[in-house]
């Protein structure tokens, strides 16, 4: 993108140097070498190339374009060669990698004061959506017929027919993948200017040395992005086309967390929220992994969102060797489709590469789920809809010696493989899904239950540090605390002692106590971000979808498993009799799309978790966490941190047995308390 008009980006920029020459050792006139990929004068870069007099025409402003650049502006500590290194390494094995203050404070201070001039940059408020269907966005500024007009026109075009442009690509156009965001939709010469110097042939070299991939391509994407109240980006990886490096400038003030806008990465083996921080560079090598969201900002938020998002892109070439899994990542989506169709001559007969690629890079099979479809062989849509008058029938059924024993699938309970599995994937801290997990007459019974109009929902809301202290967590909900009786009375199978022991043995954790089991209407405009559900004495999680069909992605309201390896797989859309299994632990990260302000129908479920009978553990139980500390996968998080720290040794004799205490706790600290996040590196 060109800029127009005059020099004054530019002008000031050379302003915003001239203040720093001194301190960092800059000489702005002194540097000759024309030769090198970029100018070097006593081991910094040279501002000489930013000086622009106005006058000089077409050709000056050719030049500044080709050789301004990011270098000239960034702080001195990203060009240390030790720290370029690490950000190489970081990005080759697909990490994020954070850099605070990566500006200098003169420059950061100077684009914000352009792009914060909302007065008058018109910034447009987009909705971004992906249906079933087709992709589309919308206007949100035309407010002449409110929403309900927008809704109108959204669910118009969901109801289209035909495949949308794109949607089978690989890495893009995901149903469920909604957005919404302020672009500046008009040239403004500052903005222009600044675009051009981020898209310059310097800064695309300098990117290029630090990315494992060219950042030389010429279709790269670059937008100043405002968010305000209600904006928010559900989750993807911008593994598409040709993108090469995603680069996020983050240039919001003085931020307060509880207004969520945070930046969270999908691979993080932990609650680690990103929020907005004035100067902060995000840098990513997009791939099939790369999964990352933005959450929803609050009605709480003063100020609005900005970022500098940059999308570098990569010439069709294929850098070679692809000798091992690790020089994937070299190939951008584009190149990989091409290289997998037999495209490119050099690899057209390699079949062993091309069926590696598909398996491992393109399509990587996950293993953090585990889908069962198993469910009645009659026509399920004859059941969903039953009768007022055969309700009565149905609930006689439900008594005080009913458990799940009698209203799960039988063919769910009489299958060992499959209970294997999900025996196996809980321990292991995987998801399990269970299609038509109930009978279809138990599943009718309680979603009209909780579809009656006379019930008294109370709006459930949780913020910021409240949860475990993770700062940036927000929640909203709807929960029937007070159910009418023949609703509370059919969900007491969850709490049934039989209930219990089918669940301690398919998770091989303690399920004497419940909590909640309560119906939840996840109402338009609410969401949960995410979170692991590793709190207090919680050792079995359940999530039960009733969300009457047909439910279009767009409307939002997915369950996603982060932990996934693809960020299309891990959404799992609104559905009916839908049952969620897992065993909380630090990384069973996940959350709750919000539902969009055109969705029909009511996103119903019920909510749940069983809970250790207590957080202090018996002797019995503390020889077999020595004996095999995988045991440790049992505890929940109140039993943790009380065998860190509230466990006695005073008065232990033994030597040996005060070692391996020792050990175990060191342990549990790694794993479970204060695990490390290795997927993000800082600087």
């Amino acid at each position: 993108m060109r800029g127009r008009g005059g020099n004054v980006a530019a002008v000031a920029a050379v302003a915003a140097v001239s203040v720093l020459a001194p301190a960092l050792g800059l000489g702005v006139e002194s540097c000759t070498d024309d030769h090198s990929q970029w100018c070097v004068n006593d081991d910094h870069v040279s501002t000489k190339t930013m000086q622009t007099i106005d006058g000089l025409g077409e050709a000056a402003d050719a030049e500044k374009s080709q050789r301004n650049s990011i270098i000239d502006f960034v702080d001195p500590k990203l060009l240390d060669e030790s720290n370029l290194d690490m950000i190489r390494s970081s990005l080759r094995s697909g990490k994020l990698v954070v850099i605070n203050d990566a500006f200098t404070i003169e420059f950061a201070e100077h684009v914000y004061s352009i792009i914060s001039r909302e007065d008058q940059l018109n910034y447009t408020r987009e909705q971004y959506y992906v249906a079933n269907n087709h992709m589309a966005s919308t206007n949100l500024n035309k407010t002449d017929g409110g929403e309900e007009d927008l809704a109108r026109d959204i669910i118009k075009a969901n109801l289209a027919t035909g495949a949308g442009s794109g949607l089978n690509r690989v890495g893009r156009n995901y149903p469920g993948h909604n957005l919404i965001e302020g672009k500046i939709p008009n040239h403004v010469p500052e903005i222009d200017d600044l675009y051009d110097m981020f898209l310059s042939k310097r800064t695309k070299e300098f990117l290029t040395s630090i990315s494992t991939r060219s950042c030389m391509g010429e279709s790269a994407q670059i937008h100043f992005v405002r968010q305000t109240v209600g904006d928010y980006s559900n989750q993807h990886n911008g593994f598409s086309d040709d993108r090469s490096t995603s680069f996020l400038w983050n240039l919001s003030k003085e931020w307060e967390p509880q207004w969520g806008g945070c930046f969270f990465w999908g691979p993080s083996k932990t609650m680690d929220y990103l929020c907005p921080r004035f100067n902060t560079l995000v840098l990513f090598v997009p791939t099939m992994s790369s999964t990352h969201l933005v959450t929803p900002i609050t009605k709480a938020a003063a100020v609005n969102r900005y970022v500098l998002t940059a999308k570098y892109a990569a010439p069709r070439t294929i850098d070679k060797p692809l000798d091992d899994k690790e020089d994937y990542i070299k190939l951008s989506a584009m190149m990989a489709e091409e290289l997998v169709n037999g495209m490119w001559p050099d690899f057209a007969e390699d079949r062993e590469l091309q069926q590696s690629l598909r398996e491992n890079y393109l399509f990587p099979t996950d293993g953090s789920v585990l889908i069962s479809e198993y469910g009645e062989d009659d026509d399920s849509e004859d059941d969903e809809g039953v009768a007022s008058d055969d309700m009565d029938e149905l609930r006689l059924q439900i008594t005080e010696d009913t458990s799940l024993l009698d209203v799960l699938d039988p063919k769910i309970l009489e299958d060992e493989d499959l209970l294997d599995e999900i025996r196996w994937n809980m321990w292991n801290g995987n998801l399990v899904k269970l299609q038509d997990a109930f009978k279809p007459e138990f599943a009718n019974l309680i979603k009209a239950a909780m579809d009656r109009d006379d019930l008294d929902w109370d709006k459930i809301g949780t913020r910021a540090s409240t949860r475990a202290g993770v700062t940036g967590y927000v929640s909203q909900k709807n929960l029937l605390q007070r159910p009418p009786s023949d609703l509370g009375d059919a969900l007491e199978v969850f709490k049934h002692p039989k209930s219990k022991r089918f669940m301690e043995t398919i998770s091989g954790r303690d399920c004497s106590d419940t909590e909640a089991f309560a119906p939840i209407w996840v109402k338009p405009g609410e969401y949960s971000s995410p979170h692991s559900d590793y709190v207090r004495r919680r050792s079995v999680a359940v999530v039960w979808h009733l969300t009457e069909q047909p439910w279009d992605p767009s409307f939002g309201g997915a369950f996603t498993w982060l932990r996934d390896k693809s960020s299309r797989d891990s959404y799992h859309h609104a559905d009916f009799n839908t049952l969620y299994l897992f065993n909380p632990n630090p990384s069973t990260i996940h959350h709750v799309t919000p539902v969009t302000f055109w969705s029909e129908g009511k996103r119903l479920g019920v909510l749940g978790w069983y809970l250790t009978d207590s957080k202090q553990l018996t002797d019995d139980e503390i020889d077999d966490l020595i004996a095999d500390d995988d045991n440790l996968k049992r505890l929940s998080h109140a039993q943790a941190k009380w065998l860190v720290n509230d466990m006695e040794t005073d008065g232990i004799s033994d030597p040996d047995r005060v070692q391996k205490l020792a050990e175990l706790r060191s342990t549990a600290i790694n794993e479970l308390l204060e695990p490390v996040n290795d997927s993000i590196f800082r600087l």
